[in-house]
């Protein structure tokens, strides 16, 4: 082998070894910038996760003021938490997102339970008979037993009379279905509204009905007006409230 193979063998390797420690220190820096950015998304994270257990902290306490407030029962019957996807997966292998997830999970519970609460609570309030059914006339029969201006004798008065003008409005009491609309012997023309939560409430004597059977209706809501029908002494409005089909006094509800 010649002089000048030598010294061009030697060259190629002195070439090599600058491109190699070129390349290593490329990438060495490419490292350094890599891990850089991961130190940097490790915190974020942390912030995330410290971020979420404040919310997460803060929204359990107003979940338990509220349970309080609205009395209903704590539990500890949670539901789990279903198929994770591999990125789900790779999150919940750190204790704190699984213990911040678990959390979050209790706490959808807590206020779903909050909120089917209150539409229950909103439902019941709705249909609440609070409102007199007219808003005129003058109470000329109350609620319990009386001589009846039939007989003479004394009997049970299942509701009150309103004495008011033929043509007078009368206005459902409380949100509900119209659970009859019609004739009902010595009721004259008549309408039944079924409030829900075991309360109906009876409006008789009318001269006109407005409402058909099966018709939901809101408090306030125009339904009939008053008249002279059936068994009746003289113009007036014939109104009850009944609780488990049994009749209780309507100023036990009626607010204003």
């Amino acid at each position: 082998m010649t002089t000048r193979n030598y010294q061009i063998i030697i060259t190629l390797i002195f070439i090599m070894s600058l491109v190699y420690g070129y390349s290593k220190h490329h990438r060495l820096n490419d490292l350094q910038a890599e891990n850089q950015e991961m130190k940097a998304e490790l915190q974020g994270f942390r912030k995330e996760i410290e971020t979420l257990e404040f919310n997460n902290a803060a929204i359990s306490k107003l979940a338990s003021q509220l349970r309080a407030m609205l009395t209903i029962d704590s539990s500890d019957d949670y539901p789990g938490i279903g198929p994770l996807t591999a990125e789900e997966k790779k999150i919940m292998d750190s204790q704190p997102q699984r213990d911040v997830i678990k959390t979050q999970a209790r706490l959808e519970h807590d206020l779903e339970s909050i909120v089917g609460h209150l539409e229950h609570e909103q439902k019941f309030l709705n249909g609440l008979p609070t409102i007199q059914p007219v808003n005129e006339g003058y109470l000329s029969s109350d609620y319990g037993f009386r001589l009846s201006p039939f007989t003479h004798e004394r009997q049970m008065h299942d509701g009150v009379d309103i004495s008011t003008a033929v043509g007078t409005p009368v206005f459902a009491t409380g949100g509900g279905k119209v659970i009859f609309v019609g004739y009902q012997g010595g009721y004259g023309k008549t309408i039944v509204i079924d409030h829900g939560f075991k309360l109906k409430t009876v409006y008789a004597h009318n001269s006109k009905l407005f409402v058909r059977k099966g018709a939901h209706v809101k408090r306030g809501e125009l339904i009939a007006t008053s008249g002279n029908t059936g068994r009746s002494t003289g113009p007036h409005l014939h109104y009850e409230v009944r609780r488990y089909n049994q009749p209780v006094d309507p100023f036990r509800y009626i607010l204003n």
